[in-house]
């Protein structure tokens, strides 16, 4: 996962009663320039970004968002997903 999540979540447990989790929106001229840097900097998550930004998978955000059920669940936490405009919440 690019997200370390459970560090996130563990780490903000006993200060927050709610969490909201919003992926990357990239459009317009930045999009580009935002996945040459990925290319540049993280070689090894270019396929991951191309497949999100490019070919627009929803399989890393489907994924992304049963971590974040299953490790809310745990922390006891509250939270709301913006990944698909969707707004998901528990």
């Amino acid at each position: 996962m690019l997200t370390q999540l459970e560090e996130i979540i563990a780490t903000c447990k006993d200060t927050v009663d709610f969490i909201y989790f919003e992926n990357l929106n990239l459009r317009g001229r930045y999009k580009k320039i935002i996945l040459n840097f990925i290319s540049k900097n993280f070689p090894e998550y270019n396929q991951l970004y191309h497949d999100i930004y490019t070919k627009n998978k929803k399989e890393y955000w489907y994924l992304l968002m049963e971590d974040i059920n299953r490790l809310c669940k745990i922390y006891d936490i509250k939270y709301k997903t913006f990944f698909f405009n969707d707004n998901k919440s528990s």
